[in-house]
């Protein structure tokens, strides 16, 4: 993929009227060399020796519990966060409950439209591109659906990874539709990776089979598995007002020592 290259958009309103909160700023990434050029939520410092690529849930970029926790992620390290438009421009505007949602053959038609191996190329395209703007490292976080892309951005092959720059750590949190094969690529991949659950049933069985099938890799690459009991199973991009708000910024908190930031100002 091209090197993306960031150029200013004016700041937006989607049709709920949601304007730019007053910690971040919204600029444009090309993404492919057919001119793609994906809207993108800045917080942070664009001279920061570290980026961090947020990849949201369905409901997307301009969702408030993903740039709530792109704040988090940002005061907590210091870093330069990044919330991408993957959706490139065709977000999810359905029901945003991850259950309702997966009953609703609309939004599996709409998943299809979204390849996971399309949506890691215009990650690794931003990643290149911050790079290209300075960054000494870059790293990426999946919530949601976004954490099934980062698993396949992260568990690509050696010769994928020598044909253009890879990231330097990646999280995967309160996972949607992540198989545990793709979540054992990733955690075997050389690349540091952290795996962060919400509380319930559902989650713990899903963390326990990835566990299980990382473990059979005998993988000497460095990764962890945790699991936030007690919080809601998707307690991370969840809404300010929806319970979890104390484990989300421990969890930013988290992710940032993971990647080795703290950010002392």
């Amino acid at each position: 993929a091209q090197a993306a290259k960031p150029a200013s958009v004016d700041a937006m309103a989607d049709d709920t009227g949601f304007q730019n909160p007053p910690l971040g700023k919204e600029v444009g990434f090309a993404v492919d060399d057919e001119g793609w050029v994906v809207g993108a939520y800045l917080v942070g410092d664009a001279s920061a020796s570290t980026a961090v690529v947020l990849c949201a849930d369905a409901p997307g970029w301009r969702a408030p519990g993903v740039r709530q926790f792109a704040e988090l992620l940002n005061k907590e390290s210091g870093a330069l966060v990044v919330v991408p438009d993957l959706a490139r421009g065709d977000t999810w505007y359905g029901d945003a409950d991850p259950a309702a949602r997966a009953r609703d053959a609309n939004f599996a038609d709409w998943q299809k439209g979204h390849p996971p191996s399309r949506v890691a190329r215009d990650i690794a395209a931003i990643g290149a591109a911050l790079r290209e703007r300075g960054a000494k490292r870059v790293c990426v976080v999946g919530v949601g659906t976004g954490a099934v892309p980062v698993a396949e951005l992260l568990g690509r092959t050696e010769k994928e990874k020598s044909e253009e720059p890879t990231m330097d750590a990646g999280v995967l949190a309160c996972a949607i539709g992540l198989g545990a094969s793709a979540a054992s690529d990733a955690a075997a991949s050389g690349i540091p990776t952290l795996f962060v659950w919400g509380g319930g049933d559902t989650a713990a069985a899903c963390a326990q089979a990835v566990v299980t099938k990382v473990e059979t890799r005998k993988t000497q690459n460095k990764w962890k598995s945790v699991v936030a009991a007690g919080a809601s199973e998707f307690f991370v991009f969840a809404n300010e007002k929806a319970e979890g708000g104390d484990r989300r910024a421990e969890t930013a908190k988290a992710v940032s020592a993971w990647f080795g930031m703290t950010n002392d100002r």
